[in-house]
């Protein structure tokens, strides 16, 4: 299985890269005078290794638990499928949100821990970015190269910039490596086409980012999930919500025993919960 690489400490650095450095204190809180939203985030995450973060437009954070977890770096696992996406795009590899990528199962053999929705259909960009199919993007880096890996996630700014590994699977289980800080920063750049890339290509990642829309909000997330070193699972849950003229970012990265108490669901779940907390996401009946 993947592992996780070492945790390495992030020197906030993040204004360099075009980005606005995430801001550590959330309103410049206290205890007294925390967000609704951190108490959410307190309760519902009591007891796990996790950061939980959530930005303003300006990267003013509303929400930060553990902040040194925030600060530190691990794989990006499938989060990466966001620049990635963007890379195949811009390398003519991939058209538009209905290009496809036919799986090669002689290559990417079935695992028993594979979904079926993995298998059952040909996948195209938006479907592989929805269900996270790992083969198809695994196809595509190949399609890309490294070169033009290696040039576009250090324009990116994107982590510690390292595609180290193999080259169908460093975001995997190679030396790529990014904080929750970082994601933030990069999300910031991507939504703000200040990336250096083609307005469609933003255009077509932020259609297939969208995850799901209640009244006038939409969020956009992008799961990830991976095993550690140590067999402990990673899991991440990174994007947006807007409302209106508002954007608001956030990363979401856990550490557990079993995948299954850190589910996807369940990722998406505790985030729209801290959000309607901060009153950015319509409560759920």
């Amino acid at each position: 299985m993947f592992r996780q690489i070492d945790v390495i400490p992030l020197s906030l650095l993040l204004a360099s890269c075009g980005a606005a450095p995430v801001n550590r204190t959330p309103h410049g809180e206290t205890e007294q005078t925390k967000t609704r939203g951190t108490e959410v985030a307190q309760e519902r995450l009591a007891g796990r290794s996790s950061c939980l973060l959530i930005t303003d437009a300006t990267g003013t954070a509303l929400v930060r638990t553990n902040d040194e977890r925030c600060a530190e770096r691990y794989r990006p696992f499938s989060t990466f499928k966001i620049p990635n996406s963007l890379i195949g795009l811009e390398a003519g590899r991939l058209k538009d949100a209905d290009s496809i990528i036919e799986w090669d199962p002689k290559q990417y053999p079935p695992q028993d821990w594979w979904p079926a929705i993995w298998t059952e259909r040909v996948h195209d960009l938006r479907s592989a970015f929805r269900y996270s199919h790992v083969p198809f993007y695994r196809t595509l880096a190949g399609q890309i190269g490294y070169e033009k890996l290696a040039q576009q996630v250090k324009d990116f700014g994107y982590g510690n910039q390292n595609i180290a590994g193999n080259l169908d699977s460093f975001w995997l289980d190679g030396e790529l490596a990014i904080s929750a800080d970082e994601q933030i920063a990069f999300l910031q750049r991507f939504y703000n086409e200040q990336l250096g890339v083609s307005a469609h290509s933003t255009a077509v990642v932020k259609d297939i980012f969208v995850r799901d829309r209640a009244g006038v909000a939409t969020l956009s997330a992008k799961t990830g999930t991976g095993e550690a070193e140590d067999g402990k699972t990673l899991a991440w849950l990174v994007g947006y919500v807007e409302q209106a003229e508002a954007v608001h970012y956030f990363a979401f990265n856990v550490s557990a025993d079993e995948s299954a108490s850190v589910s996807p669901e369940w990722r998406i779940a505790t985030v729209e919960a801290v959000l309607t907390a901060e009153g950015l996401w319509p409560a759920q009946d």
